[in-house]
């Protein structure tokens, strides 16, 4: 997934909307969202190569994405599945529940990450590079992430995005 936008609390009907496209490593093998576990249920796309996932739902409401992220160094495949973390995260009954695990989870054990959690009622984004991880919580409004920082309006998707969405806006009945 290379570009998430996130809508949060900018509608009473609609108090999260994530829209979220996949478009890095198309032939790495994986399946679309299913059904992945009963207790609670957890709707996500799976990794077929690492396990894991890049988006997800769960019964609770929350929702979690993961994109990589970008740096000079390559991938290290002996570190742990940033897939993994997703869906363990997944696994949360809140956002606060995913915030504790996320943040108990050793930096330098992933390859860099950023992370999204969500609920209708509260968000944070986890950013995971230079081996440190770095929790944001996002305020109500329109939120945009790749594989770069958060909202970062020099990344061109970023630009691009943000205009369009700000454009949907009207459509969730959101305050200007």
């Amino acid at each position: 997934m290379c570009t998430l936008a996130l809508f949060l609390r900018q509608s009473d009907a609609l108090p999260l909307v994530i829209a979220a496209n996949r478009d890095e490593l198309l032939a790495r093998p994986s399946a679309g969202p299913m059904a992945v576990a009963d207790d609670p249920w957890i709707v996500a796309g799976i990794d077929l190569e690492a396990g894991g996932t890049w988006l997800g739902v769960n019964a609770r409401g929350l929702a979690v994405g993961i994109l990589n992220r970008r740096t000079a160094l390559g991938v290290d495949p002996t570190l742990r599945s940033r897939g993994a973390l997703a869906m363990e995260a997944l696994g949360c009954a809140s956002v606060e529940e995913a915030r504790a695990l996320v943040r108990a989870r050793p930096a330098p054990g992933y390859n860099p990450f950023n992370l999204l959690v969500a609920s209708p009622e509260a968000a944070f984004v986890a950013q995971n590079w230079d081996e440190a991880m770095r929790l944001t919580e996002l305020p109500p409004g329109l939120h945009l992430l790749t594989n770069l920082d958060l909202n970062d309006p020099t990344c061109p998707r970023i630009a691009k995005s943000h205009q369009l969405f700000e454009a949907a806006r009207a459509h969730l009945g959101a305050p200007e």
